[in-house]
């Protein structure tokens, strides 16, 4: 998928996952009782309960007009360990982030700001920012980035002003998606959601491609195309736009995870079977 160099991530490949058309990203038709009761996990010695998960955080960012060339949507989890950092730097598109843990610290064009898990922001290419943790406590922070094809994710500002340099953050997990053409606004969408022990999400399908990554205990993932998974922390999936989807819980802990979202403009996150 995506390998540090340095300080840079750098795209492996384009076309990394599935590709998406400008055709309607809406299933046609909605998602079946058969589609829904083919996903439905076995009930087993203690049966699995249907239950919505609990929404923690959700942050949004709407794009207004695509670009004109095929894009990524790329998503990636980073780990920022404390007194890690990011120096200066730009961003080849729209950018989107939601701190998942702990707390990150932006320089933004003579601000700082301290972000707190639950908060989200979006970033303009244009401008010059440095994020890092400046506490003692672990953070985390999901990013998506929208990436015309040709342009770098991240572009690195030298400065030599005589301060030490910090270490970077880890990756914890990154997925991508693409290339894809849009000729309409949409919005990508980041959630974060907690699973109760023994329940799952009702099976369900969305307009357009999604990325999940596990931020806490282990999540079971099943689809048409796949057995189940079941997937720890720092792992992750993706569902391509119309897929039926189900996740759960099989552990004794509750289970989070962070999951990025393009939804084209009219549609609905999610259509549940019924």
């Amino acid at each position: 998928m995506f390998k540090p160099v340095s300080l840079v991530l750098v795209p492996a490949a384009v076309g990394v996952a599935a590709c998406t058309s400008d055709a309607p990203l809406s299933p046609d038709p909605p998602l079946s009782h058969h589609s829904a009761a083919a996903l439905a996990p076995g009930g087993g010695p203690n049966p699995l309960v249907l239950k919505m998960p609990t929404l923690v955080h959700r942050s949004e960012m709407s794009v207004e007009h695509p670009p004109e060339d095929p894009f990524l949507l790329i998503h990636v989890v980073l780990d920022f360990q404390p007194h890690t950092w990011f120096p200066a730097h730009v961003h080849g598109g729209p950018t989107l982030y939601t701190v998942v843990e702990g707390s990150v610290t932006v320089h933004e064009e003579g601000s700082t700001t301290e972000h707190h898990a639950g908060e989200g922001y979006e970033h303009d290419p244009a401008q010059v920012l440095a994020a890092g943790n400046s506490s003692d406590e672990p953070a985390a922070m999901a990013v998506a980035f929208v990436l015309p094809d040709g342009e770098e994710m991240i572009t690195f500002e030298h400065h030599d002003d005589g301060e030490p340099e910090l270490p970077p953050p880890g990756i914890m997990h990154d997925l991508a998606v693409g290339p894809l053409v849009r000729s309409s606004g949409f919005s990508v969408i980041q959630l974060v959601l907690e699973l109760e022990p023994g329940t799952w999400a009702p099976a369900h399908v969305h307009p357009g491609p999604s990325l999940f990554t596990v931020l806490e205990g282990e999540i079971a993932h099943r689809s048409p195309r796949s057995e189940e998974q079941l997937l720890p922390r720092g792992e992750g999936w993706i569902v391509t736009a119309g897929e039926p989807t189900m996740i759960g819980n099989r552990g004794q802990e509750n289970a989070r995870v962070v999951g990025t979202y393009l939804v084209p403009k009219g549609e609905s996150l999610g259509v549940f079977g019924r």
